[in-house]
């Protein structure tokens, strides 16, 4: 350290104190500035360095060290402002405060827009109406001093230089000008914006962007912001960040970066000439200002443009070559560094001071000192009219203060004063159009003039005018022509300013460029309007803060111009020689109408002030001398202090200095334009003035405008090419979203449609097999055995089929005849012969008249035998119900044949035709009587009646009729239901609670208290809706993954959480909670496509303030396709929607039943996609943050690690022998499993099982690994794994499993199952489990209420059968009683089963006899297809001997029923539960084992 220079050990500290001071400023701006969450990164890497800096050994680099990218003593200005001042690096920064030379003066004292929004036009007039009034008039006189057009264009970028506060802000606010007329008698009717005086017309301002942290305190009032530093630090040609001037630059030799799409002279564009030179295009989309051409009012693509550090650089042709000179300018400085120091192409990376690094920050910091100078000392004298002051001069009121030093004491901000209304000034000096002019000849004389621009027609189509063939793309011969700019420079340096008077030429006032919803403004009227919006005073106000004198009356003002001012007086109801007083006239108008020749008197104290600021407040100003490593020596000083602009256009084009005089001023020696512009002019009047200029007339191509040739068709082309300005274009924003909205709708409606056709027809085509078989058996039926004599009803397969189909139809036909009859019946010939025709009837429809003819009344051709009827009724062969309809009708149940007469007459009296006789006297007859018991179910009575009238009944309900008529009469109290309700409903209750608490906080959130983002006015109270739906989809969708984790339910079954959180009911609560997340998400959707019609109506800037998350070009019109699918957001929610159709429609019980893969697809496969595109479709936080993170974390992480748990404990799974199979009624198969060695389980546990076509293991270890991680499985086969019931006790030798018919897996077992013995050996069964549910408690509580019904009542078996065992072994701790409510549709679903319950219901009665004990068990069994199944209807009539000894001796005394309590019908579940309370004494029922999940619902709701 002792060897360094002192210079650069002191540089040491510095650097640290520096990065110290940053911390702290930045944690103070963090506090102050907008969008704060964004600041909190950068505070957080300040902190990081600073501690690095403070912490870090104090090096220094050697001067000499070649490597070292920066040099050691030179310190250049930055890009955004940021320690300029070291005592307060804040200031001058971009995005900070203007500042105030006179008080704010907004209307509430803190935001709102002085006067209001709809202020009183009587005390403070329409702004459009003061642009009338006194700034109308005819253009086309010229500056008093000679300034030219140049100086005023010059001025255009000093102030894209030092300030930028057009940005639009944040929320949405509109202060609109209402539109009002030019015409006094058409208050409404106005010739440009509107000439058919439409009522609430306006021009659209938004308000400006502002500090988020002020306006809600007169103590705070609202502040704007200047979104680019106050200094000339160089932000026109090099941006206000470092990452954007990167994008400017070549990287080589420090030159900022030039296009080859240029005309160059000297053909090669690594060496072209300075002159030559055009920025280079925005190919990389820089995010440049980019409203659509007034001309066109169409949006283009911002790539077109060039880059330019401006991003307003565009707005004109004037303003683009400004930046086009400043980067000529560099790249000269850097070439001209580059030949200064010696460096070649050898040396250039081995020579710190060739490097491109060096060279480009030398340049950079020259030009910044080129362009103050220029500013200060050679335009703002000819602006203001006023010279610099002599080195002596103490009265500084007529003339520039010389600088001194530099002042760290006070600011350089932008004052609101000069943004709003004193560097506008430089409005009135604005021309309608720029003169162009070609070099001069040969011999020195002036060159020849062409026609000129239109200023107003060439707003951000300024780049079409450098090309040599405008509106067409670069390339293909189509190039930028510097020679065009040259002619503009040569043409605006011989062209006078307008005078300087209070004359604004249109195309300022009324033409000025605007949004797509209105191409034109009023630049007046906003300048006013602007004033308002900024809480800026009035004009008097602001003349007393700047200490100067006070007008009285409004002639005072300007002496030398009473007319306008006497208009002026009367937009506030006075006379101009009234007293100003309290009238409240915007300082823009009183400050203009002060002009003389010059900015007024109040203008020019604030413009002179502001400079002088931005001079005296810069650290790194070319002139000061005591700033440390920023200083320039004092000759190199000098020689900036000699370079004039003239010089810089002179280095940078083609012009030459006989061509080009002060270009500030247009003396008499300058080659003086044709003549003054006019904003009336016709484009015949220029010709005419130019040719008469020039002495010849213009070749046929110069005789055009600049901007585009009618010859030349293109559609590129503007469709308006007069001198005029082109009237206002409006936008309709919902245009082509129309067709958008029903697009998008009806995909949603074809997506519906594609997933439910494709679910009907995989779900029809799986019922319809065997429907189609019968049907081409049926056909084949017809076509050959009843056309043909030879083929006769006989035992073919066919007939087989046919025969069934009749049985079953028979029977529908006798009992729809039956009921005509009276319900007292004595079977006549005659009624037999009438059913018998009906049934002839049936036939002919089925298989023609011809074959019917044939049957005969009296031969009973027809006849079936019991596999016949076994077929058709759907049971088996030697089924108790074959048995005794076979008896009852034959007398013997080895086998007879029955004819259809014999079983349609049995029906229709309930007894055999043919056996009358044996049952009943010819004075006897049986009646059927239907009775609707107690328990709201239905049971039959069959009363035999005589002669005598004697009668007796045989009513199986009485018993439980006498019983609830008992019970009936218990009133347990209102809140004696509403606790057990409660304690019910406990979990859902606590659910909901949360669901409907998310969904409002959401929604008042964004209907009250976010209004400042906008969305409410935007939409309605579509977005609160919206988001208080997506709110309570998230805690549906995250909630609806814990019943997945079955694992770990298994386990805290079994723990104290059980009585919280109901385990057992893990499925339902998965159905319930996603039906209503799936409700959610339909209001989500739904109300979110009127959110986007809303949506696309809007403008582009107001919805750039709203979504600042989602970027968009400038070019880009979002409509609503756009929304749904160009933005993150859009394409993951219609993925959703279309995903979530999928697993909604795919999830429905026919759809699993019948179509099993394409349920396993939507849960397995389809979930990790939902929730995957869930996340994204929050993390896009297009309106918000994401929330989801907060509900879905626990749930996400629970369910893997229950997925891992499973398959720690789970992952490998058992290979077991099969024992035996069989096939029961109902598409039933009876598996039969070894079970194996230390396997345990306990009853109504259930098992995962997959049976492979083989013995490799392979097949099954991938759908094992597959099926616990993810759920996955083989679709294609019986490899992959499904959950069946075991219906085995625990003290059973062997695992069995009933297995029914009901989708594709299930078929599949039964097909395999239906092979050979010897294709079964090569099947394997993989078991993984078991798991548990509710059945396994059962012992837990005194009383036990089982529901079972269907393939349900599987669990109900091994239950059944371990309290039999249990109770045999005295094994049972707590149960007393047990109850099982049975509820079979048909016969089928009873048949395979009642024979187990019969056979438990008879040993627990005769170990209660032989123990002297009530038996345990009471089963109730429920018919609900009672009247609709053939079956049930057989079965409900043969009830009615079901307890004859005489039958039931036939069949080895057995009962045909199981139960003694059977009805056919409905079950009343109150009436049933009360019934069973009151044996128990009335106790609650703590707990309900279901096994049938539709009973749930009646269940929670008794």
């Amino acid at each position: 350290r002792t060897q360094l220079p002192g210079r650069t050990q002191r540089a040491i500290p510095y650097v640290r104190l520096r990065f110290a001071r940053a911390v702290l400023d930045e944690v103070k701006l963090s506090r102050t500035l907008p969008r704060r969450s964004d600041m909190r990164r950068g505070v957080c890497l300040s902190l990081l360095l600073g501690v690095v800096a403070l912490l870090a050994p104090e090096v220094a680099c050697d001067p000499q060290d070649k490597n070292s990218t920066s040099h050691p003593t030179k310190e250049y200005s930055g890009y955004d402002g940021w320690y300029n001042n070291i005592a307060y690096p804040q200031l001058g920064i971009v995005d900070s405060h203007l500042i105030r030379s006179a008080p704010s003066c907004y209307q509430d004292g803190a935001y709102e827009p002085r006067g209001g929004f709809h202020p009183d036009e009587s005390v403070i007039p329409n702004p459009m109406r003061i642009s009338e009034k006194t700034m109308q008039g005819p253009t086309g006189e010229a500056s008093a001093l000679a300034r030219s057009a140049l100086l005023v264009y010059f001025g255009q970028q000093v102030v894209e230089e030092v300030l930028d506060s057009q940005g639009r802000g944040c929320p949405i606010e509109y202060v609109n000008i209402p539109i009002r007329g030019d015409i006094d008698e058409e208050p409404t009717c106005h010739e440009i914006y509107n000439p058919q005086g439409e009522q609430d017309k306006f021009i659209p301002v938004q308000r400006t962007r502002f500090d988020q942290n002020t306006g809600d305190s007169p103590n705070n009032p609202r502040q704007q912001l200047n979104e680019i530093t106050p200094y000339i630090d160089g932000g026109l040609t090099y941006g206000i960040a470092k990452v954007w001037s990167d994008t400017l630059r070549k990287f080589r030799r420090g030159y900022l970066a030039w296009t080859c799409d240029a005309k160059f002279a000297s053909g090669d564009c690594e060496v072209a000439e300075i002159h030559e030179m055009f920025p280079i295009t925005n190919d990389i989309g820089l995010p440049l200002a980019n409203p659509p051409p007034s001309l066109e009012n169409v949006l283009k693509p911002v790539r077109r443009f060039m880059r330019l550090g401006n991003p307003r650089g565009m707005e004109n042709p004037y303003l683009l070559m400004m930046g086009i000179v400043w980067f000529r300018y560099h790249n000269k400085l850097a070439r001209d560094l580059f030949e200064e120091r010696g460096c070649t192409s050898e040396n250039e990376h081995d020579r710190f001071e060739c490097s491109d690094e060096a060279i480009f920050n030398e340049a950079r910091q020259w030009l910044i000192s080129v362009h103050q100078k220029v500013v200060f000392y050679d335009w703002l004298p000819a602006f203001l009219g006023q010279p610099i002051c002599a080195d002596d001069e103490t009265d500084t009121s007529n003339c520039i203060p010389q600088f001194r030093t530099y002042n760290p004491t006070i600011t350089a901000q932008i004052s609101q004063e000069f943004q709003t209304s004193a560097m506008r000034w430089g409005h009135t000096l604005v021309t309608p159009g720029g003169w162009l002019r070609e070099k001069n000849s040969e011999d020195g004389e002036c060159g020849k003039f062409k026609l000129p621009i239109r200023t107003c027609n060439s707003y951000w189509n300024s780049i079409e005018y450098y090309k040599e063939h405008p509106f067409q793309d670069l390339g293909d011969g189509n190039r930028y022509d510097g020679e065009k700019l040259d002619d503009l420079v040569r043409g605006l340096s011989s062209q006078r300013a307008e005078k300087e008077d209070n004359i604004i030429t249109p195309d300022l006032r009324g033409f000025v460029f605007g949004p797509l919803e209105q191409s034109r403004r009023d630049l007046m009227a906003l300048n006013i309007q602007r004033g308002r919006d900024h809480g800026v005073p009035d004009y008097q106000s602001v003349r007393m803060a700047l200490g100067l004198e006070l007008k009285k009356t409004f002639r005072d003002i300007n002496p030398a111009r009473p007319d306008p001012l006497v208009r002026l007086a009367a937009l506030y109801g006075k006379d101009i020689d009234d007293e100003i007083g309290q009238s409240q006239i915007d300082l823009w108008p009183g400050g203009l109408l002060e002009t003389v020749n010059g900015p007024g008197e109040t203008f020019t104290a604030i413009i002179k002030d502001q400079f002088i600021r931005i001079r005296d407040g810069d650290r790194f100003w070319f002139e000061s001398q005591k700033n440390g490593y920023s200083s320039w020596p004092h000759e190199i000083v000098e020689k900036i202090m000699a370079v004039t602009f003239r010089d810089v256009l002179l280095d940078v084009t083609g012009v030459t200095e006989e061509e080009l005089q002060d270009p500030f001023f247009v003396d008499e020696l300058t080659c003086m334009e044709p003549g003054r512009l006019r904003n009336n002019m016709t484009r015949e009047e220029l010709i005419e003035m130019v040719e008469g200029h020039n002495g010849e007339p213009l070749e046929d191509e110069d005789r055009w405008l600049p901007y585009g040739n009618p010859d030349q068709p293109n559609e590129d082309y503007p469709d308006y090419l007069g001198w005029a300005c082109s009237y206002p274009k409006g936008f309709d924003y919902f245009s082509d979203s129309e067709t958008d909205i029903i697009w998008v709708v009806m995909s949603f409606v074809c997506v519906f449609l594609i997933v439910l056709l494709i679910a009907i027809f995989l779900v029809e085509r799986r019922k319809g097999r065997d429907y189609r078989k019968i049907v081409h058996s049926l056909r084949n039926f017809v076509r050959s055995a009843f056309h043909s004599s030879e083929n006769r009803p006989g035992s073919t397969q066919d007939n087989y089929f046919m025969l069934s189909e009749l049985i079953v139809e028979v029977q529908s036909i006798v009992l729809a005849y039956r009921d005509k009859l009276d319900r007292t019946i004595v079977m006549e010939d005659n009624d037999s012969k009438a059913l018998w025709m009906d049934f002839q009837t049936f036939a002919v429809s089925v298989i023609g008249e011809e074959a019917v003819s044939r049957w005969t009344y009296e031969d009973g051709y027809l006849t079936f035998d019991r596999s016949d009827f076994a077929h058709a009724m759907k049971l088996q062969k030697d089924s108790d119900i074959v048995q005794y309809v076979f008896l009852l009708l034959t007398g013997d149940d080895r086998g007879l044949e029955i004819s259809l007469q014999e079983y349609g007459l049995f029906l229709l009296i309930g007894v055999p035709y043919t056996r009358v006789d044996d049952m009943l006297s010819t004075s006897e007859s049986l009646s059927f009587d239907i009775h609707t018991g107690p328990a709201g179910a239905v049971t039959l009575s069959v009363t035999q009646e005589t002669g005598e009238g004697a009668s007796a009944a045989r009513d199986q309900g009485s018993f439980i009729g006498r019983t609830f008529k008992r019970v009936a009469e218990v009133n347990r109290g209102f809140w004696a239901h509403v606790d057990e309700h409660v304690v019910f409903y406990r979990l859902q209750m606590v659910w909901y609670a949360v669901l409907i608490f998310t969904f409002l906080e959401r929604f008042w959130f964004y209907s009250q208290q976010a209004e400042n983002g906008g969305f409410r006015q935007i939409t309605g109270w579509g977005v609160p809706i919206t988001r208080g739906a997506a709110a309570a989809q998230i805690w549906a969708y995250s909630t609806l993954l814990l019943p997945m984790a079955r694992n770990t339910a298994a386990y805290l079954r079994h723990t104290a959480l059980n009585k919280i959180w109901p385990f057992d009911y893990a499925w339902e609560l998965h159905k319930h909670w996603a039906v209503v997340g799936m409700v959610f998400s339909i209001v989500h959707v739904a109300v979110h496509c009127n959110n986007f019609i809303n949506i696309a109506t809007q403008p582009e800037s107001d919805l750039a303030c709203t979504f600042r998350e989602v970027f968009v070009g400038t070019h880009e019109d979002r409509d609503l396709s756009w929304w749904v699918f160009n933005t993150a957001t859009g394409i993951t929610g219609y993925m959703l929607t279309v995903v979530l159709i999928m697993i909604m429609v795919w999830s429905h019980r026919s759809v699993r039943k019948w179509a099993f893969w394409l349920f396993w697809l939507s849960h397995q496969l389809l979930w990790p996609l939902f929730y995957g595109l869930l996340f994204l479709h929050g993390a896009a936080h297009l309106v918000q943050y994401p929330w989801w993170i907060f509900f879905s974390v626990f749930p996400l992480a629970l369910l893997t690690f229950d997925k891992l748990y499973g398959l720690y404990i789970y992952g490998d799974a058992v290979e077991v022998d099969q024992k035996a199979t069989e096939e029961l009624p109902s598409g039933v198969i009876k598996l039969a499993l070894k079970k194996p060695p230390r396997f345990t389980y306990e009853a109504g546990m259930w098992l995962k099982i997959a049976i492979n076509e083989s013995s490799s293991m392979f097949g099954s270890r991938l759908a094992r690994a597959t099926n616990n991680i993810f759920g996955f499985g083989y679709v294609t086969g019986t490899s992959d794994y499904h959950s069946f019931t075991i219906t085995s006790a625990p003290h059973e030798p062997s695992l069995t499993m009933h297995i029914r018919k009901v989708g594709p897996f299930t078929s599949k077992v039964h097909e395999a199952y239906s092979k050979s013995p010897i294709e079964l050996q090569h099947k394997s069964v993989f078991i993984q489990g078991p798991f548990g549910e509710g059945f396994q408690d059962w012992d837990e509580f005194r009383t036990v209420l089982i529901f079972g019904s269907g393939i349900g009542i599987t669990p109900v078996i091994s239950v059944v059968k371990d309290v039999i065992q249990k109770r045999k072994t005295g094994q049972i701790k707590k149960c007393e009683k047990v109850y099982l409510v049975w509820i079979a549709q048909n016969l089928a679903e009873w048949e395979w089963v009642h024979d187990v319950l019969r056979q438990c219901e008879l040993e627990d009665q005769l170990f209660a006899e032989r123990t002297g004990t009530e038996p345990i068990l009471t089963i109730f069994t429920f018919f609900t297809d009672h009247f609709q199944h053939p079956c049930t209807t057989l079965l409900y009539m043969l009830t009615a001997v079901d307890d004859d000894v005489k039958y039931r001796e036939g069949l080895g005394g057995r009962h045909l029923l199981s139960s003694r309590f059977t009805y056919f019908g409905r079950p009343n579940i109150l009436k049933l539960m009360r019934h069973i309370a009151t044996l128990e004494e009335d106790r609650v029922f703590d707990e309900c084992l279901l096994a049938y999940p539709v009973l749930e619902n009646d269940l929670a709701q008794r």
